[in-house]
């Protein structure tokens, strides 16, 4: 893979689009990105990582952080990549999330992240996702590799060379990231730490159930003398006691089952005692009610006998009641005539009362439309007050207007009258200012032409020509001044005056214009003054006294507007009675009519209600009660009467056969009860109780013990489910215990008789004895032979197990990598850097990097060293591979023609230029 070309945009230190075109570096050997620190050197290989993989080079930089702080709004996030690979030339362009200024409205959105890759035949996939996915499996690496591929972090291997097992370890597990190996140590150690706690868990759960066996003896005493430990023989006791405990549960259900015959029997014996006792309580009770039935008979008799005393009084009411029902219609015809009577009255006093009510209207009437006349008389000005009213206030308000715009027009005045001061006060300084610089001004010029005569005769010699004017004598030259002002210090004199007198011009300008609308708005206010006739003159209390006159005037205006509504109320209540007045009058008229008519009415009514009077009480002096509602009220007294007579003998008889019967009854349960008695055996209630109640008390104590063992089965089977159970758990758990502990133990280089090497370490020291195997070439070549990578393997451990040594050639013995020189220390450091690319691109496999990056690392290397280098790197370069090194460093700019240049601008952001 070779970059071609790259394009950033608004990422990292770039705010605006800068374009990186690596064609022009060639295909082969080595180029430099320089330029000062903190500009944007590195951010190069970031924009070519993020390009591919979605993320920059550093894992110390979110996808948050390359959005530029120095780019507005407006400016758009990118990277465009364009590279080649195999022979085919791809395009990918990638922005991360970032917040932009929102198309609608003025507030600002987020523009999510984004990618597209094109293909050399032109397809095209998108989505951050699945470009990542592809550039993948195009290069047949990911990000991590690509990282330790194409970018050599050189500072890294020099702390590599100088670092002992311990650090080396951290620094490997960096590059390779063998932490995984530690977590599934420490995974190990977890799972066993669980396991231990689980058999702990099983262990307690069977101590608590060997707790639970009751009455368990031996075999519970045994396991617990075990810690817990239950055997198949502890079991077998248990299994033993609980068949033992069910034979006797079955011999006391027998039990239980002949005490429930024998209860039955007894139950039987209760039962006929209690119903022998209730029979004799029952015959005691029937002859009471035989003896009081008795005596309820002979008291019926007697109520009887006197009840049928009172027939011949109920037949005489009767004849009462017949005759009064054959009169009830005289009594109705009385009724209807009193009920017409009443209606004539009714009507007589109606009339009689609307009689009154329409006198009292009509006079009522009359005097409101004489009262109406009287009002109109007096409104008949009303239109013409509010006209003058209205005009009245017209001209108030006119004059309010012309009086408040002169007062604005005061105040205005005073506002320019202030404003002209301050602007006077302001010339005069800076005409001070002006004058003053002036005069410093030719003073400090003149110091310079005399500064400038004086250096120039310092420089003069008798017998040669002066420079000015040729002479050869010099009588009197010109002294030399100790102190001189500048030409640039008189040129900031020179602008200081100008700007000064420049302010003075501008504020004369201003206090003239001022001066001049200050003299409009008095001439308006005199005018206006004048023309208001309000008698105030233009002084100092003007203002003052205008506010008075207008505060007058509002009231006055305020009086008018009242009394123009008044006036205008005036006028409708006008219009109103000009309308109302005929339709009074008609109304009267109507009312008048009505009355006489119904005086006539009235007349009428009053002589037939006279007649129906006479006809009434000639009609009652033939009646024995003076209505039919008495006549009524004695034929319901009557009828209430008679039926309440008849009731009462029929009660009477209904309660003698009643208490005749009840009688007969009493009498026949008695000697039903004697008959029963004689036939029943004779039981003691009490004592047959007795008898039941030490039964029962014998079967309660069975079925206590009943339910005592079947409790002690339930819990024993319980707890001996539960203790296989756990016993079941607990022996896998101990085999799981056995096999992870053995795995653990080698994981962790504690198994006897091997070394003492932790699984991490055993596969660093795998990856390590691949990268020195790729270093020592590289280092035989670069050290022209001399020198390959050793790894001490002798004492494999955690505490020994990577250290490093060289072999020299020359001197024919190994030594520890330390002992190298300093130039031999950077070679060594380049070697392993270079080795650990070669050893991930076998070990990807097929993979095609025809580019690689190395940063720093240059700036504490002396000249030779650093030539070395360059050398050493252009050798890597060879062979169709270009090499950019990313320094800051001043002699490799010397030494390397071919530049990417960074420069960082004062105002914020960078910008890139190519030099080759």
């Amino acid at each position: 893979m070779r970059p071609l070309k790259v394009t950033v945009c608004g990422f990292g230190p770039y705010c605006k689009k800068e374009c990186i075109d690596f064609s022009k570096l060639g295909k082969q050997g080595i180029f430099l990105i320089t330029g000062d620190t903190g500009a944007g050197k590195t951010s190069v290989f970031d924009a070519i990582v993020f390009a591919l993989y979605g993320e920059a080079s550093g894992n110390y930089r979110t996808e948050q952080m390359l959005r530029s702080v120095y780019a507005d709004l407006d400016t758009p996030t990118f990277v465009e990549l364009e590279f080649e690979y195999k022979g085919n030339v791809y395009k990918v362009r990638r922005n991360p999330r970032y917040e932009r200024r929102a198309r609608r409205g003025g507030g600002t959105t987020f523009q999510n992240a984004d990618a597209e890759l094109t293909r050399p035949d032109g397809s095209v996939v998108s989505g951050s996702t699945s470009v990542t996915a592809e550039i993948t499996a195009l290069l047949k690496i990911d990000r991590s590799q690509f990282m330790q591929i194409a970018m050599i972090a050189q500072g890294d291997f020099q702390k590599l060379i100088f670092s002992d097992t311990a650090d080396r370890q951290k620094i490997l597990r960096s590059l390779f990231d063998t932490s995984l190996y530690d977590r599934i140590q420490a995974e190990l150690s977890r799972d066993i730490s669980g396991v231990n706690d689980s058999l702990k868990k099983y262990q307690a759960s069977i101590e608590q159930y060997l707790s639970g066996i009751v009455g368990g003896g031996e075999a519970v005493e045994s396991a617990r003398q075990k810690n817990g430990l239950v055997g198949d023989g502890d079991i077998e006791l248990i299994e033993s006691m609980n068949v033992s405990d069910t034979e006797k549960l079955a011999k006391l259900k027998e039990e239980n089952s002949s005490l429930q015959d024998e209860l039955g029997v007894q139950n039987a014996r209760v039962e006929k005692a209690a119903v022998y006792k209730k029979a004799k309580e029952d015959l005691a009770e029937a002859r009471k009610l035989a003896k009081k039935m008795a005596a309820a008979l002979e008291n019926a008799g007697m109520e009887l006998k006197a009840a049928e005393g009172r027939e011949a009084e109920k037949e005489g009411l009767e004849a009462e009641r017949l005759s009064l029902e054959e009169k009830m219609d005289d009594y109705d015809r009385l009724y209807e005539m009193e009920v017409v009577v009443s209606g004539l009255e009714a009507s007589v006093e109606e009339l009689d009362e609307a009689r009154g009510n329409l006198e009292k209207e009509i006079n009522f009437l009359a005097e409101k439309n004489e009262v109406s006349r009287a009002k109109l008389r007096e409104l008949q000005d009303c239109e013409k007050n509010r006209i003058e009213l209205e005009s009245k206030a017209e001209a108030l308000k006119n004059r309010g207007v012309v009086l408040a715009s002169i007062k604005k027009s005061i105040q205005e005045k005073e506002t320019c009258e202030e404003k002209l001061c301050l602007v006077q006060r302001e010339y005069v300084e800076a005409a001070d200012k002006a004058r003053d610089l002036e005069r410093e001004y030719s003073l400090k010029h003149r110091m310079l032409l005399d500064g400038q005569a004086g250096l120039l005769a310092s420089s003069l010699e008798e017998n040669k020509p002066c420079p000015v004017c040729g002479s050869l004598l010099h009588p009197s030259p010109a002294k030399k001044m100790d102190s001189v002002p500048s030409k640039e210090q008189l040129e900031d004199l020179q602008m200081q005056k100008e700007k000064y007198s420049a302010e003075a011009n501008e504020r004369s300008l201003e206090c003239a214009g001022i001066k001049s609308k200050l003299e409009e708005k008095v001439a308006f206010i005199r005018q206006g003054l004048d023309e208001s006739r309000c008698g105030i003159p233009l002084d100092g209390d003007t203002a003052e006294k205008l506010e008075r006159v207008l505060g007058e005037m509002r009231e006055e205006y305020r009086e008018c507007e009242s009394k123009i509504r008044e006036e205008k109320g005036r006028a409708a209540m006008k219009r109103e009675l000009e309308i109302s007045l005929p339709e009074e009058e008609a109304m009267l008229e109507n009312l008048r009519a009505d009355i006489s008519e119904k005086k006539n009415i009235l007349t009428e009514k009053k002589a037939v209600c006279g007649q129906k009077k006479i006809r009434i009480k000639e009609m009652q002096a033939t009646l024995e009660y003076k209505s039919k509602d008495v006549a009524g009220e004695r034929l319901s007294f009557l009828s209430c009467e008679i039926g309440r007579i008849k009731k009462e003998i029929e009660d009477s008889r209904i309660r003698y056969n009643d208490c005749s019967q009840r009688k007969s009854e009493a009498d026949g349960a008695v000697l039903n009860l004697e008959r029963q008695l004689e036939s029943q055996a004779k039981y003691s209630l009490e004592e047959e109780q007795e008898k039941l109640g030490r039964k029962m008390e014998e079967k309660k104590r069975t079925e206590e013990a009943i339910e005592a063992l079947n409790h002690k089965l339930r819990a024993n089977a319980a707890a001996l489910d539960g203790i296989r159970k756990n016993l079941e758990q607990y022996r896998k758990k101990e085999e799981e215990f056995v096999w992870k502990n053995s795995l653990y133990e080698t994981a962790c280089g504690r198994i006897s008789g091997k070394s003492k090497v932790k699984l991490e370490t055993f596969v660093q020291a795998s990856y390590f004895e691949r990268i020195i195997h790729f270093a020592s070439l590289r280092f035989m070549k670069m050290s022209g032979g001399q020198y390959e990578f050793l790894r001490k393997a002798e004492n494999l451990s955690d505490s020994k197990g990577l250290e490093l040594e060289v072999r020299d050639h020359w001197g024919g013995s190994c030594r520890d990598a330390k002992t190298l020189s300093g130039g031999e220390q950077f070679l060594a450091s380049l070697s392993l850097a270079l080795g650990l690319s070669d050893a991930i691109q076998t070990w990807a496999g097929g993979i095609h990097l025809d580019s690689m990056f190395i940063d720093e690392g240059f700036g504490s290397l002396s000249s030779d060293v650093l030539k070395m280098a360059v050398d050493t790197l252009t050798s890597v370069s060879s062979g169709n591979k270009l090499v950019g090194i990313i320094s800051h460093v001043e002699e490799l700019r010397q030494r390397i023609d071919r530049q990417i240049v960074v420069t960082k601008a004062k105002s914020g952001g960078s910008s890139v230029s190519i030099s080759v």
